[in-house]
Protein backbone atom coordinates (compact mmCIF):
# COMPACT_ATOMS: atom_id res chain seq x y z
CA UNK A 1 0.00 0.00 0.00
CA UNK A 2 1.32 3.32 -0.95
CA UNK A 3 2.19 6.07 1.63
CA UNK A 4 -1.23 7.65 0.30
CA UNK A 5 -3.59 4.74 0.50
CA UNK A 6 -2.48 4.45 3.99
CA UNK A 7 -3.46 8.07 4.43
CA UNK A 8 -7.20 8.14 2.60
CA UNK A 9 -8.51 4.26 3.86
CA UNK A 10 -8.70 5.60 7.26
CA UNK A 11 -10.56 8.61 6.51
CA UNK A 12 -12.82 6.80 4.03
CA UNK A 13 -13.36 4.63 7.17
CA UNK A 14 -14.29 7.38 9.16
CA UNK A 15 -16.43 8.94 5.94
CA UNK A 16 -18.04 5.21 5.88
CA UNK A 17 -19.04 4.71 9.70
CA UNK A 18 -20.52 8.49 9.81
CA UNK A 19 -22.90 7.93 6.91
CA UNK A 20 -23.55 4.55 7.45
CA UNK A 21 -27.43 5.75 8.67
CA UNK A 22 -30.03 6.31 5.69
CA UNK A 23 -31.29 9.81 5.34
CA UNK A 24 -34.75 9.94 3.61
CA UNK A 25 -37.26 12.55 3.48
CA UNK A 26 -40.34 10.37 4.04
CA UNK A 27 -43.50 12.95 3.87
CA UNK A 28 -44.32 16.82 4.16
CA UNK A 29 -47.28 18.99 4.88
CA UNK A 30 -48.25 22.18 3.78
CA UNK A 31 -51.13 24.45 5.91
CA UNK A 32 -52.45 28.05 6.80
CA UNK A 33 -51.20 29.71 9.94
CA UNK A 34 -51.83 32.39 11.77
CA UNK A 35 -48.88 35.00 12.14
CA UNK A 36 -47.19 32.95 14.64
CA UNK A 37 -47.29 29.84 12.60
CA UNK A 38 -50.35 28.13 14.31
CA UNK A 39 -52.81 25.84 12.48
CA UNK A 40 -55.65 27.14 11.64
CA UNK A 41 -57.75 25.24 8.57
CA UNK A 42 -57.29 23.22 6.43
CA UNK A 43 -54.25 20.99 5.26
CA UNK A 44 -52.55 19.01 2.32
CA UNK A 45 -50.11 16.31 3.10
CA UNK A 46 -47.78 13.27 1.59
CA UNK A 47 -50.17 10.50 4.03
CA UNK A 48 -52.94 9.47 1.60
CA UNK A 49 -56.36 8.89 2.75
CA UNK A 50 -57.53 12.01 5.91
CA UNK A 51 -59.77 14.82 5.81
CA UNK A 52 -57.19 17.04 3.87
CA UNK A 53 -56.59 17.21 0.34
CA UNK A 54 -53.20 15.41 -1.22
CA UNK A 55 -49.81 17.01 -1.98
CA UNK A 56 -48.01 15.77 -4.98
CA UNK A 57 -44.30 16.48 -5.21
CA UNK A 58 -41.78 16.72 -8.45
CA UNK A 59 -38.19 17.01 -7.79
CA UNK A 60 -35.59 19.14 -10.08
CA UNK A 61 -38.89 20.90 -11.75
CA UNK A 62 -42.25 21.91 -11.36
CA UNK A 63 -43.27 20.23 -15.33
CA UNK A 64 -41.13 17.13 -13.54
CA UNK A 65 -42.33 14.12 -13.16
CA UNK A 66 -44.49 13.02 -9.56
CA UNK A 67 -42.71 11.53 -7.06
CA UNK A 68 -46.42 10.12 -5.70
CA UNK A 69 -49.91 9.73 -7.01
CA UNK A 70 -53.26 8.40 -5.97
CA UNK A 71 -55.08 8.29 -2.55
CA UNK A 72 -53.66 5.86 -0.63
CA UNK A 73 -49.59 4.46 0.16
CA UNK A 74 -48.96 5.50 -3.55
CA UNK A 75 -49.56 9.30 -1.84
CA UNK A 76 -46.38 8.75 0.28
CA UNK A 77 -42.76 9.82 -0.45
CA UNK A 78 -39.45 8.29 0.29
CA UNK A 79 -36.12 10.59 -1.35
CA UNK A 80 -32.72 9.76 -0.36
CA UNK A 81 -30.70 12.30 0.66
CA UNK A 82 -27.38 10.84 1.56
CA UNK A 83 -25.97 12.18 -1.04
CA UNK A 84 -24.90 15.82 -0.14
CA UNK A 85 -25.83 18.53 -2.65
CA UNK A 86 -29.41 20.45 -2.88
CA UNK A 87 -32.63 19.11 -3.57
CA UNK A 88 -35.68 21.03 -4.90
CA UNK A 89 -39.09 20.16 -4.42
CA UNK A 90 -42.00 21.42 -6.14
CA UNK A 91 -45.14 20.23 -3.52
CA UNK A 92 -48.99 20.50 -5.33
CA UNK A 93 -51.91 20.85 -4.73
CA UNK A 94 -55.57 21.86 -6.14
CA UNK A 95 -56.92 24.65 -5.63
CA UNK A 96 -56.52 28.43 -5.58
CA UNK A 97 -56.03 28.28 -2.17
CA UNK A 98 -54.28 31.95 -1.69
CA UNK A 99 -57.67 34.04 -0.43
CA UNK A 100 -58.46 35.97 2.88
CA UNK A 101 -57.43 34.44 5.71
CA UNK A 102 -54.62 32.09 3.77
CA UNK A 103 -51.79 34.97 3.76
CA UNK A 104 -49.43 33.14 5.54
CA UNK A 105 -48.29 29.47 5.32
CA UNK A 106 -46.58 26.30 7.36
CA UNK A 107 -44.53 23.62 6.26
CA UNK A 108 -43.33 20.84 8.25
CA UNK A 109 -40.77 17.81 6.73
CA UNK A 110 -40.93 13.76 8.52
CA UNK A 111 -37.56 12.17 7.94
CA UNK A 112 -36.68 8.39 8.26
CA UNK A 113 -40.68 7.47 9.01
CA UNK A 114 -41.46 9.63 11.88
CA UNK A 115 -44.29 10.74 10.94
CA UNK A 116 -45.47 12.25 14.40
CA UNK A 117 -42.59 15.09 15.01
CA UNK A 118 -41.92 17.22 12.08
CA UNK A 119 -38.20 17.76 12.14
CA UNK A 120 -37.96 21.06 9.97
CA UNK A 121 -40.81 23.20 10.45
CA UNK A 122 -41.27 26.78 9.11
CA UNK A 123 -43.76 29.47 8.16
CA UNK A 124 -43.73 32.52 6.35
CA UNK A 125 -46.49 34.58 4.00
CA UNK A 126 -47.41 33.53 0.27
CA UNK A 127 -46.06 34.70 -2.80
CA UNK A 128 -47.82 36.14 -5.52
CA UNK A 129 -46.76 37.14 -9.27
CA UNK A 130 -44.13 40.00 -9.05
CA UNK A 131 -43.38 39.82 -5.55
CA UNK A 132 -39.72 39.17 -4.18
CA UNK A 133 -38.72 36.39 -1.99
CA UNK A 134 -41.18 36.19 0.96
CA UNK A 135 -38.83 34.76 3.30
CA UNK A 136 -39.43 31.88 6.15
CA UNK A 137 -38.50 31.44 9.92
CA UNK A 138 -38.33 28.29 11.87
CA UNK A 139 -41.66 27.68 13.09
CA UNK A 140 -42.43 26.07 16.88
CA UNK A 141 -46.36 26.94 16.36
CA UNK A 142 -49.10 24.42 17.50
CA UNK A 143 -48.79 22.15 13.90
CA UNK A 144 -49.98 18.93 12.47
CA UNK A 145 -48.37 15.38 12.23
CA UNK A 146 -47.81 14.10 8.86
CA UNK A 147 -51.47 12.30 8.64
CA UNK A 148 -53.20 15.43 10.48
CA UNK A 149 -54.78 13.09 13.17
CA UNK A 150 -53.24 15.15 15.72
CA UNK A 151 -51.98 18.49 16.57
CA UNK A 152 -48.01 18.63 17.32
CA UNK A 153 -45.59 21.39 17.85
CA UNK A 154 -43.17 22.54 15.06
CA UNK A 155 -39.74 21.67 15.57
CA UNK A 156 -38.58 25.15 15.50
CA UNK A 157 -35.88 23.97 13.50
CA UNK A 158 -34.91 25.16 10.05
CA UNK A 159 -32.26 22.04 10.12
CA UNK A 160 -32.15 18.36 10.75
CA UNK A 161 -29.09 15.65 11.87
CA UNK A 162 -28.96 12.55 11.03
CA UNK A 163 -26.05 9.56 9.72
CA UNK A 164 -23.51 12.26 9.61
CA UNK A 165 -25.37 14.47 7.77
CA UNK A 166 -27.16 17.92 8.12
CA UNK A 167 -30.29 18.81 6.10
CA UNK A 168 -30.89 22.72 6.13
CA UNK A 169 -34.06 24.33 4.54
CA UNK A 170 -32.89 27.00 2.03
CA UNK A 171 -35.94 28.08 0.17
CA UNK A 172 -39.52 27.72 1.30
CA UNK A 173 -42.49 29.58 -0.38
CA UNK A 174 -45.77 29.17 -1.47
CA UNK A 175 -47.46 30.55 -4.92
CA UNK A 176 -50.89 29.51 -7.07
CA UNK A 177 -49.99 31.99 -10.09
CA UNK A 178 -46.52 32.17 -10.64
CA UNK A 179 -46.11 28.59 -12.48
CA UNK A 180 -49.98 28.76 -13.28
CA UNK A 181 -49.94 24.70 -13.62
CA UNK A 182 -53.33 22.55 -13.56
CA UNK A 183 -51.36 19.16 -12.64
CA UNK A 184 -53.50 17.79 -9.94
CA UNK A 185 -57.06 17.02 -8.72
CA UNK A 186 -58.04 16.99 -4.51
CA UNK A 187 -56.78 13.34 -4.88
CA UNK A 188 -55.40 12.71 -8.10
CA UNK A 189 -53.10 13.29 -10.90
CA UNK A 190 -54.75 15.43 -13.41
CA UNK A 191 -55.69 18.52 -14.57
CA UNK A 192 -59.03 19.65 -12.85
CA UNK A 193 -59.60 23.25 -14.41
CA UNK A 194 -57.90 25.66 -11.82
CA UNK A 195 -54.55 26.41 -11.21
CA UNK A 196 -52.80 24.39 -8.51
CA UNK A 197 -51.04 25.63 -5.18
CA UNK A 198 -47.37 25.29 -5.41
CA UNK A 199 -45.04 25.09 -2.22
CA UNK A 200 -41.73 25.48 -3.63
CA UNK A 201 -38.54 23.77 -1.10
CA UNK A 202 -35.08 23.58 -1.48
CA UNK A 203 -32.87 21.32 0.81
CA UNK A 204 -29.04 21.47 1.30
CA UNK A 205 -27.81 18.44 2.43
CA UNK A 206 -23.84 19.00 3.96
CA UNK A 207 -21.61 16.80 6.32
CA UNK A 208 -22.78 17.53 10.03
CA UNK A 209 -19.57 19.82 11.25
CA UNK A 210 -18.99 17.45 13.78
CA UNK A 211 -18.18 15.03 11.12
CA UNK A 212 -15.60 17.02 9.02
CA UNK A 213 -13.89 18.04 12.34
CA UNK A 214 -13.62 14.65 13.66
CA UNK A 215 -12.37 14.00 9.50
CA UNK A 216 -9.76 16.76 10.07
CA UNK A 217 -8.62 15.34 13.32
CA UNK A 218 -7.94 12.23 11.97
CA UNK A 219 -6.19 13.83 8.81
CA UNK A 220 -3.83 15.68 10.83
CA UNK A 221 -2.95 12.94 13.13
CA UNK A 222 -2.40 11.16 10.22
CA UNK A 223 -0.10 13.49 9.09
CA UNK A 224 2.03 13.84 11.81
CA UNK A 225 2.65 10.26 12.26
CA UNK A 226 3.97 9.81 8.20
CA UNK A 227 5.92 12.98 9.11
CA UNK A 228 7.96 11.27 11.94
CA UNK A 229 8.14 8.29 11.01
CA UNK A 230 9.56 10.11 7.57
CA UNK A 231 12.20 11.47 9.91
CA UNK A 232 12.38 8.24 12.09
Amino acid sequence: MTSTSRLVAPLLALGLVAGSQALTLTGLNGFPTDTQGNWKIGWYNTYGPDGGKNGYVTMGSATGSFLNSGNSSTTQISVNLNTPGRYRFYAFFDGQEMGVGRETWGLNLFFDGDNQNPKISAFGSRQNQGDSSPGFQANSGMTLNLSAGQNVPGSGKLVYQSGGREVRLAEFATTNDIFALDRVNNFSLGASGRNDHVAVIALDVVPEPGTMAALGLGGAALLRRRRRRSKG
